[in-house]
């Protein structure tokens, strides 16, 4: 099934291979296995559009997807002292990195537009990632500052077009 959200943006999809069905079923299963994080940012991504119409805020959505990533992996790694932290960090990085360059192929807009939309939404993930790697901060803390950088517009919009901001967020 396509991202509802390259579909609700106007990005035309290429058909799907089994190659690509295949590396989908794999990132399914480790977001399945990490408690579901794409989803649990989708919709941290949604309670700051205004309607349902409105697609969730991106850069807010991969922040906080890349924050639950490294939650869920610093959750499982937390027997490992000094590490887990670390653990947590480097693998939402990489497993946002590897989400990325598998949705890299499925649209058929510039590459300079979805290499930039890519390595947006890869510093989105990062800022989320390092936020929940901070050590002796609360979770709402950490929450309420990745969100500040949201509505503040401090995080690139995720979107790869350099002549457009997709949106302009007001503060909620």
């Amino acid at each position: 099934m396509p991202d509802k959200g390259l579909i609700a943006t106007g990005i035309k999809l290429k058909q799907k291979t089994p190659y690509k069905s295949q590396v989908r079923n794999i990132e399914n299963k480790i977001n399945n296995w990490l408690g579901n994080p794409m989803a649990k940012g989708a919709d941290a991504g949604a309670s700051l559009s205004s309607d349902d119409a409105e697609d969730p805020i991106d850069n807010y959505r991969h922040a906080m997807s890349g924050y639950y990533t490294s939650k869920a992996i610093q959750d499982k790694t937390r027997n490992i002292p000094f590490i887990s932290k670390g653990l947590g960090f480097l693998g939402a990085n990489l497993l946002g990195a590897g989400h990325e360059i598998s949705t890299i192929f499925k649209d058929e807009r510039p590459w300079s537009v979805k290499l930039r939309e890519a390595g947006e939404d890869m510093f989105n993930n990062l800022v989320g990632a390092a936020t929940s790697s901070t050590p002796f901060i609360s979770d709402e803390k950490k929450k309420e500052f990745i969100k500040y950088l949201s509505l503040n517009n401090l995080l690139p919009d995720g979107y790869g077009d350099k002549n457009v901001n997709m949106y302009f967020k007001n503060n909620k």
